[in-house]
């Protein structure tokens, strides 16, 4: 199993049909990152560290729900008018669950953007 970093890249490579440098988000550490500062702060026992680890895994969250957002619509683009309305729809429920933006639902809709990109024979 590709581990989720991996997974990431190849999802906002694959839509924005770019290389790994193609694009700033197009490399797994940006994601290595989110995972990071989400051990860091889920793990943090220092109550005075704890709104800054908060920040930043915040920012991480935000920073790559936006880019996964960024590749659903460049791909929705490139794919305009092969897309079924099943498609449409499991896009539009992915958006949905990012907009929580939390760890989970990050991971949830890398697995589910993943399935969409395959039928489209953008992933193997």
């Amino acid at each position: 199993m590709t581990e989720t970093a991996l997974q990431y890249e190849y999802i906002i490579r694959n839509a924005h049909q770019v290389g790994r440098l193609g694009i700033p988000a197009a490399h797994a550490d940006t994601f290595r990152g989110l995972e990071r500062s989400f051990i860091r702060q889920r793990d943090n026992k220092d109550k005075e560290t704890n709104d800054e680890l908060l920040f930043e895994y915040a920012f991480n969250c935000g920073e790559v729900i936006t880019n996964l957002n960024n590749a659903i619509n460049a791909f929705e683009k490139r794919f305009d008018g092969k897309l079924t309305d099943q498609d449409k729809e499991e896009l539009n429920d992915i958006e949905d669950l990012l907009i929580n933006g939390k760890m989970k639902e990050i991971d949830k809709s890398i697995e589910l953007i993943q399935e969409v990109l395959k039928r489209h024979g953008l992933i193997a």
